[in-house]
């Protein structure tokens, strides 16, 4: 039996969605963008929101995974990953795999009723800070389902269960922003508490949107880590009760700088985000971050922070197009500019 932190989410509206009648259909498809979070990062962990009510602010990118999976006519399960074969296996033997890795443990859980060849493309790189293996769980959770049942999982359902195979099966240290940054589509400010999470799509005038667009510019830098590591050092909830306080007021600063389009308290905001996150977990941070964040305001930046738990991925700057030039001269020795900008719409599914 299984015992939860959270209200809304319950092992046996899981158990019982692999109780429905078996269609198994014969190809889907679906992709599943990476997330930028704007603030509220590094809070939303289920003995957070047990006691606290916590506020997140992301969007979609144009980063994505893409996975395909079509029926066979045996039992056989083939996974092909970036056109590399990573495992093939029937059914019948699947107990004796003894190679497991994570794509295996969630095909385990989700218990395919017939063979399958599942192709799965990336270009978000693990441990980069977008949110790729939330993005995976939930493409490889609603993907298997469809072959499974021919039916969609709703939104919400959806990002519970991934945070349950994710999280609580597989183990894997995280929040929950992630799932729902990457389901969910458009700017979306997020409030997580005890009993409900309730997701607000912001109304951007269009205008403001593509003037946001070319402010942004996104770096990346560093080398592959473990985000589980690193969110394992944030302190806990009792060093941290009033930055919870000052975070949740940021994120609601800069919801209301971006539906307003004032560019100039949106840096100063992002930029505080940073700051606050940063003492909650100090290993956020690195010499190298801190060094390129000072060199990007004395250029003219308004803000910036570094995307998801830290330590190496993107560093993302709001800078005026003027001043955009210079500090891409200045930081290209360990800071790789790439084309990264939000998407209108969140994860996409395909049957047939």
């Amino acid at each position: 039996k299984k015992k939860f932190y959270l209200g809304y989410i319950n092992y046996n509206d899981f158990l019982n969605l692999q109780n429905k009648k078996i269609k198994n259909k014969k190809k889907v498809e679906v992709v599943v963008p990476g997330r930028l979070s704007f603030s509220g990062g590094g809070l939303d962990f289920s003995e957070i929101i047990k006691q606290k009510k916590i506020y997140i602010l992301s969007v979609p990118i144009n980063k994505y995974i893409k996975i395909n999976i079509m029926a066979r006519n045996d039992d056989k399960i083939s996974v092909i990953q970036n056109n590399k074969k990573i495992f093939s296996l029937f059914i019948s033997k699947i107990s004796k795999y003894n190679k497991k890795n994570f794509i295996f443990l969630i095909i385990c859980l989700m218990k395919p009723s017939n063979g399958m060849i599942i192709k799965i493309t990336s270009d978000i790189e693990n441990g980069s800070g977008l949110g790729g293996s939330s993005a995976l769980t939930a493409g490889l959770i609603s993907a298997i389902h469809y072959m499974k049942y021919g039916e969609k999982i709703e939104a919400n359902d959806l990002a519970n269960y991934s945070y349950l195979i994710e999280r609580m099966e597989l183990g894997v240290v995280g929040g929950w922003q992630d799932f729902y940054g990457t389901i969910f589509s458009g700017y979306k400010f997020i409030s997580f508490n005890n009993k409900d999470v309730k997701v607000q799509q912001l109304k951007i005038d269009n205008k403001i949107k593509r003037h946001l667009e070319k402010k942004m510019i996104f770096f990346k830098f560093g080398k592959k880590r473990s985000s589980s590591k690193i969110q394992k050092k944030r302190k806990n909830l009792y060093q941290i009760k009033s930055l919870v306080d000052k975070m949740n007021q940021n994120t609601k600063n800069i919801k209301n700088s971006l539906i307003k389009g004032n560019f100039n308290k949106l840096g100063k905001n992002i930029l505080n985000s940073w700051e606050i996150k940063k003492k909650i977990n100090p290993q956020t941070s690195s010499s190298l971050i801190d060094k390129a964040i000072k060199v990007s305001l004395s250029l003219g930046a308004k803000g910036c922070k570094v995307l998801g738990a830290g330590k190496s991925g993107y560093l993302i700057v709001l800078s005026d197009t003027l001043n955009q030039k210079k500090i891409k001269k200045k930081l290209y020795k360990d800071f790789k500019y790439l084309p990264i900008k939000p998407v209108a719409q969140g994860m996409k599914i395909k049957g047939f």
